[in-house]
This record gives C-alpha cells, structure tokens and sequence, in this order.
C-alpha cells in the first residue's frame, strides 16, 4: 500500500514553523513513499528546505491555484502512480508526536473509511476563541461518522479538515473527488463520501499543533469565507442542519469567558456578512 504525503504551501518558510513541520515529519515511525511540496510559486526558501529533507517538488502556477482542483489534481496523479493514500496537512501543521502518521493511517486501515482527520491542538498559552473552538472540535474521543449520524450530529457528520487527514484514494475519486473550491473542499469531499455510503473517521491519537491568528480582522475574514462558502452551497445546510446549531452544541460545557465572547461575535459578524450580503 503505497502512501503520498502532499503539502500545498505558499511561502512557508517566511510565514510559519516550516523548518519544525519538516522535522516532525522526519521523525515518523511510518514514513511515507512519498513526501510532495506542491508551491505555487514562493518567493522564499520554502522550496528548497523541503529539498533538503528529501522531498520532492511539484510547482503549481499562483494564478491557476484553487483549494478543491488542486487537491484533486494531486489526489488523480497520485492514484495514476500507484498511490493508494494521500495524507494532506497545511504548510502551518506541526505533528505532535512520532505516532501521529501511525496512527492516521491505521484509523484508516481499520476502519474502511473514505478519509480520516486528526485532532488539531494549540500551543497557544492564551484563552481565545481559536483554541477553544478547537477544544470542541476535536475532542479526546475518536469517532466513525456515517449517514446515519446526520441526527444527532448535524453539520459535525460532515466536519473534517484537510490540514491533516489521510484520504483512500479509489474511494475518494470513485466519489468523485475534490471539487473546484476556494474554500471547503475537504467537507464537500467528505458530504460526497457519506452520501455514497461511506464513512468520515476521526482519530483522537493522531495529534498535530495548529495556531491561526486571533486578530479581529482575521476572526472577521474567516466567518465571511464560512458564510461565503455556506451560502454557495446550500445543499450541506439542507442535508446536516443549519451552522447555528452546530454552534450552540458548543456550549454544553458552559460559557467560555468575555474576550471570547467577543471574538465570536466578530467571527459570527463576518459569518453573516459573507452568508447573507451579495458581492461581499
């Protein structure tokens, strides 16, 4: 079973812990057949410190860029080769331990599943909406998610993250791969997968380290592109329920505090522009 591990970035070395990414890949107890930096065309040493780790190197044009076709492209040239899985991890994902592709992928193995995600955590010290988010998201138990989980679980039955997640790919491509997509690819490919019947596995033992920015503006930028992304497709709100109570499912641990609160309200402000306002 061969296995392709496939990082698109974008100037990693200049804007994350890219030197840490790649030696916490290196440091694997199952190490992969292949490692691919997919660049569009970085202006820095993103290119070459992959080199120097081994790495192969794919260039992407910046301008023909896009999240799902990307992705697909990789995933059908991959396959081409004799490629079985292809872990996908974001360019600011470190791995948290040696076990963490052990464990992805024997979640995969085991369990059959079209795709299957790692827990996300965060090494920031402070308490923001970022990490408390993830807290929800990815919390210490793994899960197998199916069709019919849609009940009880609403928009989560399809939630999964391409920032680190092992794809199968015949089940993938057979599903029809990943869309064009500016934004979401991972969940459209994931709502494909359940309605073909399939399954979204969840591995707690695969731990990897993600921080984003706790800016206003930044919380704000990344609710626009959920409410843009839910508003061009509004078949995943009909099918799993609306994000609100995705949302409110979040408090049944009890209220986080007041700074919070308040970069909630800004991302739930962005999310409601980028919903509901045209052109935005």
């Amino acid at each position: 079973m061969k296995i392709a591990l496939a990082i698109v970035t974008l100037n990693a070395a200049s804007t994350c812990n890219w030197e840490e990414s790649l030696s916490a890949i290196d440091a694997q107890t199952l190490k992969p057949d292949l490692l691919l930096c997919a660049d569009s065309e970085s202006d820095d040493a993103t290119v070459a410190h992959a080199l120097a780790h081994g790495w192969q190197a794919l260039r992407i044009e910046r301008r023909t860029f896009n999240h799902g076709l990307t992705r697909d492209f990789l995933a059908r040239t991959l396959a081409e080769q004799g490629f079985e899985i292809l872990i996908l991890m974001t360019q600011d994902v470190v791995l948290a331990d040696a076990c963490a592709l052990e464990s992805l992928i024997g979640t995969l193995r085991t369990t059959g599943a079209t795709a299957a995600y790692g827990r996300q955590c965060s090494r920031n010290p402070l308490k923001t909406l970022d990490n408390w988010q993830r807290e929800q998201c990815y919390p210490a138990e793994s899960c197998l998610k199916r069709a019919a989980d849609i009940p009880r679980l609403g928009l989560m039955t399809v939630f999964c993250s391409d920032a680190f997640c092992a794809w199968h790919l015949p089940s993938l491509l057979a599903q029809g791969g990943f869309p064009e997509a500016a934004f979401g690819e991972d969940t459209l490919a994931a709502h494909r997968a359940l309605q073909a019947g399939s399954a979204i596995a969840y591995c707690a033992q695969a731990r990897c380290f993600h921080d984003h920015s706790v800016t206003y503006r930044a919380l704000f930028s990344r609710g626009k592109a959920v409410g843009q992304f839910h508003a061009r497709h509004r078949e995943l709100l009909r099918c799993y329920g609306g994000a609100g109570r995705k949302g409110l499912g979040f408090f049944r641990k009890g209220l986080p505090g007041l700074p919070i609160l308040l970069q909630l309200f800004v991302k739930t402000l962005g999310y409601f522009h980028g919903r509901f306002l045209k052109g935005s």
